[in-house]
Formats: structure tokens, C-alpha cells, sequence
């Protein structure tokens, strides 16, 4: 029963019986799967315009991807008032509309960051500044070429999160690991960000989530993940 309650995530207890199952969505599914595919397809379609037509200059490149940006956004809010956004189930308005906004991003980088500093026809300050965007910036451009290894080792995938949590002392395991330790001594306690965040008593591990040391926590990954991205990319080691 591929399609059944009993394959997607359930919201309650209530999946058989007399009372009516409460489920949610399944967001690998073969449904989601088929905007997942369209939206891979799009970002190949990108690549390949830059790449077939890149000798021709810039302008050659940006037209094409501004009209397909342009056309997708506006499609998708039209589709928007029949099929409404969700994410959660990526629903086709949603789908077709975040690829025209990331298309037109991806080209407004391209502008500041590859085009515009090598062309001729803009004055040296405009120039200067996109010199420093383009620095600025190098941090996203290091995680991007080295996009599987990012997602794999951080919490995306969990792979450094799984081995450091698997080095124990004692209990409770949630708590005495080198991930619990960082968190919950060092976040929560030293520097105070569990403050009003409260430990079960039974399990003794966290009762809730605490907003302060997940934020904090979530940025000190994303800035170790940028130094240890940029270390490769330095190297000329990417993960492809």
C-alpha cells in the first residue's frame, strides 16, 4: 500500500480502526517525487544554457535565464490561486514558483559575482564593489562545491553528528557524548543559552527543544562546515 496511511507521517494514534486515521504527508513519496524531478530538471536546464552559450558573454547567458525565471514566478502565483503553496507537499504552484525565484537569484549572483567584474562597460567603482561582493560571498560559493559532503556530515544527513554521538561515558547517552557534552554543558549551562529550558527528570535529557542553543548551535556548524569547505576548496578536494 504505497499510497496508504500507513506509509506517509502520522499525526496520531488513529491510523485503523473506527476512527477516521489522522495522517499527514509523505515528503519522499512517489507524489513529491515528480516535483523533485521537475525541479532537478530545471536547475540542469540552467546549467546547460550557461554552458552552451557562456562564449557568447554574458548577456547571452542572463537573457535566457531572467525569462525563465520571469515566466516561472508568474506562473506559479496564477497557479497559486487554483493549487494553493505548501511546502510540506511541495505542491506545484509552490514547485514552480520557487524555481523561477532561485533561477533569478542564481542569476543576480552571476551578474555580481562572474559577469560584472570582467566586463568593460561598467565604472571601476561599481566594479570594486562587486569585487568585495564576490569575496564576501566566497563562504556560500565553498559549501556549494562541496554541496554532498556538506549535506552528508551535517545535521541534514547527520553523518559527523552520528559519529561524534557514538562516543560515550555514561549516562544518560543523550547527555554524555562529545554532541551532548558541546550542547547541553557547554551551550546550556556555561554560556547560559538553556536558560527557562528544562531537562526530563526521568531521562534526564531535554523535555523540549531550547530556541537560543539550537540557533546557536545551527551557526556554529554552518560557520565550521564554511572553514572546513573553504579548507578543501583551497586544496582543490571536492566531493562529486
Amino acid at each position: 500500500s504505497i499510497f496508504g496511511a500507513r506509509h506517509v507521517y502520522v499525526k496520531g494514534t488513529a491510523v485503523a480502526g473506527s476512527v477516521t486515521p489522522t495522517f499527514g504527508f509523505d515528503p519522499e513519496g512517489f507524489v513529491t517525487s515528480l516535483g523533485a524531478v521537475w525541479t532537478m530538471y530545471c536547475g540542469l536546464h540552467v546549467g546547460r544554457i550557461w554552458q552552451r552559450r557562456k562564449a557568447e558573454g554574458s548577456r547571452a547567458v542572463l537573457q535566457p535565464w531572467i525569462l525563465m525565471g520571469t515566466v516561472t514566478i508568474v506562473f506559479g502565483a496564477l497557479l497559486s490561486l487554483a493549487v494553493p503553496f505548501n511546502k510540506r507537499l511541495w505542491s506545484p504552484s509552490y514547485n514552480i514558483f520557487m524555481v523561477g525565484c532561485a533561477t533569478l537569484m542564481f542569476a543576480g549572483l552571476y551578474a555580481v559575482c562572474d559577469a560584472a567584474p570582467v566586463t568593460g562597460l561598467l565604472p571601476a567603482g561599481v566594479k570594486s564593489a562587486c569585487t568585495i561582493t564576490t569575496a564576501g560571498l566566497a563562504p556560500l560559493r565553498w559549501l556549494g562545491t562541496n554541496a554532498i559532503l556538506f549535506f552528508v556530515l551535517s545535521d541534514s544527513c547527520g553523518g559527523l553528528n552520528w559519529i561524534l554521538s557514538s562516543i560515550t561515558w555514561g549516562q544518560p547517552l543523550c547527555r554524555n557524548n562529545i554532541v551532548g557534552w558541546f550542547r547541553y554543558t557547554v551551550l546550556w549551562s556555561w554560556f547560559g543559552l538553556g536558560h527557562g529550558c528544562q531537562f526530563d527528570p526521568e531521562t534526564h535529557c531535554p523535555a523540549t527543544d531550547c530556541g537560543p542553543e539550537i540557533l546557536t548551535y545551527s551557526l556554529i556548524q554552518v560557520v565550521f562546515y564554511m572553514g572546513l569547505c573553504g579548507l578543501l576548496f583551497r586544496w582543490g578536494i571536492f566531493w562529486k
